[in-house]
This record gives C-alpha cells, structure tokens and sequence, in this order.
C-alpha cells in the first residue's frame, strides 16, 4: 500500500502542521546508507552559488539538501531519476522562501530558537511521537537539520508578516456577502472555465538560461505547427520536458492580460514560453465552456483505488496507469464493487468505496476533478497517498437553501480574500527580485 511519510511537512499560515500515516520504525529502517543517495548538486562543489535572489545566494548544497528532505517526505522512490524530476520544483521553492525571508527581514520580522523547538514540538505531538523523534528522522536520512529549521524559521517570519499586514486591510463588503450566500444557497452560477495544458522545459546542469529558452522557443513553434503535445518531448529527446494533463481552470483566476488574450483566441490555441524562475513554460489552451459552480449539492462517488507497494518503481507506476485509464472506460456499476475489466480485485489490491459527500466540504483541488462530471461519468485518474483513485459520480442532488449564519461567512470570505492577496503578494515579490540562475 502507498503511504505518506512520518514526516511531511504542510507550514500554514496561522500554524504548522504535520501530515503523515507512516510508523516511525518504518521510516528509520528504510533510511538510505551513507552517503548512498548524493544528488548531483551535492557532488559538485557544494557551496557554489547556484542561484542569486537580490543579494543572497542558494547553494548546491541547499537544494541537495532541501532534495533529500522531499524524497524523505513523500511516497516517490529514492533514486537519482526522482530527483532529477523534483529538482525544478525544489528550486522553485528555495527561491519564494528566500523571497519571503527576505521581505519579512525588512520588516523586521524575527524568529527566537524557541518558536522553532516548540514548532517541532507540535509536529511530534500531533503525531503522537516522542519528544526528540523529528531530529533523529533527519539524521537518518542525511538531512541537516539546519535546512529544516531554516524552512520553518521562513514559515513563522513570513506568517507573522501575513497576520499582521495583510489581516487587518482585509475587508468584506455586502456584495462579497451577497455572492457567498448565492453560492451557499445554491443559486446559479455561470463561470467561464478554459481548458489548459502546460508543458514545462526547467533548465539543467549543462543548459544555459539562454539555450533553455532557445529550445522552448522551437517548441512552442512546432506546437503552433500542428505537432503533437504530448510526444513532442520524445521527440526532441528532451526528457526532462513535462507535459501535465489538461484542466479546466476559472478565466477569473488567470493573469487578466493573459486571460484577455485567451478570450480573443481560437482553440486550441499556444501561448508563449513564459519565463519561470527555474525555466520556461508553454500554454496549451484546448477549449472553453460556461460551468455552473453551485456547491450546495449532495455527491454520491463510486471510489475505485488501485494501491502500489510502498517503493514502486516508476515502471510499475506507469503500467498501473494504463490500467487505470482502461478501468475509467469500463468502471463497473454504481450499485456493485466489481469493476468491468478486472476479474480478481485481490490479487490487483484494489479497493472501491462509496463515497457520499456535499461539494461544498471537497478539497479545492479535488472539486476542480469533480465538478466538471456528469452523472455516470469517471474522473481522470489520478495520485493519491493510497494509490490511483478514480472517482464515478453516481448521484447529484441539489440540497434546499439554508440559513446563513453571517459571522461564519464573514470569516469564510476573509479567508478566500486572505489567500488571493498572500499569492499577489509573492507573485509581486517575483516579479521585482533580481534572479540569477547559475545551474
């Protein structure tokens, strides 16, 4: 069976939580050898610069580090291919924190060593582990715990700059009241929601920033030329070239001058490559649809899991994959556990549930899957903790109005304005830094 590992970190805003199903002893017995898993950045010199942000640098060694300190964290296997993959995103990640360190610097933000043994603390206690457990699962995995408490230092600063600036500007006015009692009491609404794909070129050891965009420029001119999405990578024998699968994502949540230049296009259409701080990106918009967004209705799932051993290799992902797409052709009924494809669900450790649930209580990333089916349809498969999930939507049921309790909305709409003015925050943070990729 898949699993989280004991110690994946999720850092809130307003706390820091630990996210995890692994038993300790697990975890300790499958840490790697000495010394068995150097990253290619911890071979080279490891306090070369490899990025400047403003005027402070992150070293090979922080993104060695901060690469063993995600595949400790997460169900991928430990091999040099995996962290070939993570790489992009973990500098990725580097980058907005030292962002976010610096701009909480400047404000004067600080972290006493205190607030960051008692943020350890709570991760252990939530997890029901004993006191000192956290630094003993760092150094069996090789981690220097320095790297994790300076993530954790970053996440309090940049929380207390958060709280204490962008809170109290925050205000909610009787229209925003107005929509979200719509949306509660599930009043029609129409949004317009663009389906995209990204195929993402990071650069890599041995590629210049100007190669790099050189390269996604001649992609993106073969795509706008009819050439295929998906295999255009293989065909370049670019590996590290990352194609996601489409999804339909709000026009209302798009750049606006992006957004405008899509709602002028005809589809499918390619847009850029557009710069990233670890790479270049290119925009595959396949269609548009309008999508009621209600979510005061009642859902009725058929869950079908299909659970891999704790290490799958990549192989053994991929082929259950292609299971998966076929089981999404032929899932079986809503009324019985079989599945039409499969003849024994034990010996292929799957597992199917009935899931009965409101819209309004599915994770946003989830509800983003769902929203778009219709009754008798089967999600995309998609990556779970447990293993490939798909989900079938066997029932969709629209629930009566309800009262609305005013101070619980409030809260709810200072919540979602919270978060959209911490991501333009960032993004604002980004656009202004002197970045100087040196990989």
């Amino acid at each position: 069976m898949m699993m989280t590992n004991f110690w994946n970190l999720s850092f809130l805003v307003l706390g820091i939580a630990l996210a995890s199903s692994r038993v300790y002893a697990q975890t300790e017995a499958s840490a790697p050898q000495k010394d068995s898993l150097l990253t290619t950045q911890e071979k080279k010199s490891p306090f070369e610069i490899a990025v400047i942000v403003n005027d402070e640098v992150i070293t090979n060694y922080d993104i060695g580090q901060r690469l063993r300190f995600m595949i400790a964290t997460t169900t991928m296997p430990r091999t040099q291919e995996t962290m070939q993959k993570l790489f992009p995103r973990t500098v990725e990640m580097l980058i907005e924190e030292m962002l976010q360190r610096q701009e909480a610097t400047r404000f004067n933000y600080r972290v006493e060593p205190a607030e960051i043994t008692a943020a350890i603390a709570t991760m252990e206690k939530e997890q029901g582990k004993p006191e000192g457990s956290f630094l003993k699962f760092l150094e069996a995995n090789q981690i220097d715990k320095k790297t994790v408490e300076d993530q954790i230092s970053t996440q309090i600063m940049w929380g207390k700059l958060l709280q204490q600036r962008i809170i109290p500007k925050l205000t909610v006015t009787p229209s925003d009241l107005a929509r979200a009692n719509q949306q509660v009491n599930n009043a029609e609404q129409k949004v317009e929601e663009v389906n995209i794909s990204y195929l993402t070129l990071p650069m890599t050891m041995g590629r210049s920033e100007p190669e790099t965009k050189e390269l996604a420029t001649i992609i993106t001119q073969k795509l706008r030329e009819g050439a295929n999405f998906r295999v255009l990578g293989a065909q370049l024998a670019v590996k590290e070239l990352t194609h996601l699968q489409p999804s339909w994502i709000p026009m209302r949540d798009l750049d606006p001058v992006l957004a405008t230049k899509i709602a002028a296009s005809k589809f499918p259409a390619v847009f850029g490559p557009v710069q990233t701080p670890t790479g270049y990106q290119i925009l595959h918009v396949l269609g548009k649809r309008t999508s009621d967004y209600r979510v005061n209705v009642e859902v009725f799932f058929k869950e079908i899991i299909m659970t891999l051993a704790e290490h799958a290799q990549k192989s053994e992902v991929d082929a259950l994959m292609l299971i998966a797409q076929d089981v999404r052709r032929n899932p079986g009924t809503c009324t019985n556990k079989d599945v039409a494809t499969v003849n024994n669900i034990d010996d292929l450790q799957f597992k199917v549930n009935y899931v009965r649930t409101k819209l309004s209580d599915i994770s946003p990333d989830m509800l983003s899957l769902v929203r778009p089916l219709r009754v008798g349809e089967v999600s995309e498969p998609f990556a779970s903790p447990d293993g490939i999930r798909l989900l079938k939507l066997c029932e969709k049921t629209d629930l009566p109005s309800a009262d609305v309790d005013e101070k619980k909305l409030t809260l709810k709409v200072k919540e979602q304005k919270f978060r959209q003015e911490a991501v333009k925050y960032i993004r604002t943070l980004r656009r202004d830094a002197f970045i100087d990729m040196r990989l």
